[in-house]
């Protein structure tokens, strides 16, 4: 007698379509057809069959512990009753903070826990004051994949100190998010990537900074978050001074794992700053890189 897990598990190794799984709002959608509509089209919606969890869970040996999270009712992901349950009609969040904290605080996640820590808790706001959409009486949760979502959302501040014959390029990070950055599983990174280029606008020198989760040499994840509401200064040292003419910064949300070379199309620039120190970079605005050198 094969078990709804086991019979999940099948379903998400072989078949991974989306007839293969039960609807999230079955039982919702005769009093609330629009609103499970809206939420059939979101990623929770949809947890346990999108291309890049199934990539990652299989190669993680299949292990059931993701399913706690991406499939907890055994479904193609979160269904109504997962966030709204209790018996006959479904009651709205008693402590919606928590609800989401069973999986956003699951391991190789903090982002609850920063949450409680920051500025937006202070205030009163919480998950679905910015990952919701209200105006619309829909329930697609905003996020990161959502065009512009991440717009405006980090200010980066570049500039250098001399000293003798040192150069170092000063970069000071903030960014407005209600918990740390990148928020989400471990996977997920933002990076800090500094260039330094010559007078005919060729990278000399690159160095990358990752924020998120770090694997030691020991195997252990450390958090490496940008912490909300606080700004992170770092300082990289420019060691061809005589041929930098001019550094740029950029700061990139990524969703793959992995290095920042390796390739994400989905992956976003945040901001991007640039200094000048060579009036002849000024004709450097069409680089490989897409660097525009600005003032």
């Amino acid at each position: 007698m094969f078990t709804p897990r086991a019979v999940l598990l099948v379903n998400l190794l072989f078949c991974a379509t989306v007839a293969a799984f039960n609807l999230p709002g079955q039982q919702c959608n005769r009093c609330h057809l629009a609103t499970v509509t809206s939420y059939e089209r979101s990623q929770m919606a949809n947890a346990a069959i999108g291309q890049e969890f199934l990539k990652h869970w299989k190669n993680d040996d299949q292990s059931e512990k993701c399913l706690l999270c991406h499939s907890p009712s055994n479904t193609r992901g979160i269904i109504c009753q997962d966030c709204h349950s209790g018996d006959g009609h479904q009651q709205g969040l008693a402590d919606e903070v928590s609800v989401c904290a069973r999986c956003h605080d699951a391991p190789g996640e903090n982002t609850v826990r920063s949450y409680r820590k920051s500025m937006a808790s202070m205030q009163g706001l919480v998950c679905t004051s910015c990952h919701l959409d209200f105006k619309n009486t829909g329930h697609e949760f905003l996020g990161p994949s959502t065009p512009g979502f991440m717009t405006d959302v980090v200010n980066l501040k570049l500039s250098l100190r001399k000293q003798q014959n040192e150069l170092n390029a000063i970069i000071q990070i903030r960014h407005k998010a209600g918990h740390s950055l990148p928020g989400g599983t471990i996977g997920r990174s933002v990076w800090l990537k500094i260039d330094a280029f010559d007078r005919y606008c060729r990278v000399i020198e690159s160095s990358q900074v990752r924020f998120g989760w770090l694997k030691t040499q020991h195997g252990d994840m450390i958090d490496n978050s940008l912490l909300a509401a606080k700004t992170k200064m770092i300082e990289i040292p420019i060691l061809d001074r005589e041929k930098t003419a001019g550094i740029d910064a950029r700061m990139i949300y990524r969703f793959a794992p992995g290095a920042i070379d390796l390739m994400d199309e989905r992956e976003i620039l945040l901001e991007q700053k640039s200094y000048i120190l060579s009036q002849s970079l000024m004709n450097c605005v069409d680089l490989n890189e897409g660097v525009k050198f600005i003032k």
